[in-house]
């Protein structure tokens, strides 16, 4: 599972996005954390992890400092904004500090499926660095000349 938290301030816009038919079993995303306190939000991606943060864009906190924050931290996989409209300036800006997505309401399920997939995707790839790095020091140090070093030290 796929553990997403989502800090947004307006109640309809959570129960809209609640509301969609992609959280769960059929694509393995989970919505984990609600929070509205943007002031504790970096607190929650230090303590736990998740892989999608879907960040309210609002025009009176500053949300843009928080998601550069968050990108520089490097607190979490992937990060969308969401909102109920696109001021030109604040999208431009997001997608300039590292922002996956910005999403609109009102949502169209293809969007998430689609981040799910770049983020599904990015964890596969990841998972596959790690396995070739180990692959590639086992080759590097087969198992014997470890086990006969190992026995070197005891003697």
């Amino acid at each position: 599972m796929y553990n997403v938290l989502t800090a947004i301030k307006n109640n309809m816009l959570l129960q809209e996005l609640k509301r969609l038919h992609i959280w769960g079993a059929s694509t393995g995303f989970e919505i984990c954390e609600v929070t509205s306190d943007f002031a504790t939000l970096t607190e929650h991606l230090r303590k736990n992890r998740y892989q999608l943060v879907l960040l309210e864009a609002t025009p009176d906190y500053p949300v843009l400092n928080l998601l550069q924050t968050i990108r520089q931290e490097k607190l979490c996989q992937a990060i969308a904004m969401i909102g109920q409209t696109a001021e030109f300036k604040i999208v431009r800006k997001s997608f300039l500090l590292g922002v996956d997505d910005y999403l609109i309401t009102p949502f169209e399920i293809s969007q998430f499926i689609s981040l799910f997939g770049k983020i599904e995707h990015a964890e596969h790839g990841k998972i596959e660095a790690e396995n070739s790095q180990k692959e590639s020091l086992h080759r590097s140090y087969p198992m014997e000349e470890v086990e006969l070093s190992e026995e070197r030290l005891k003697n």
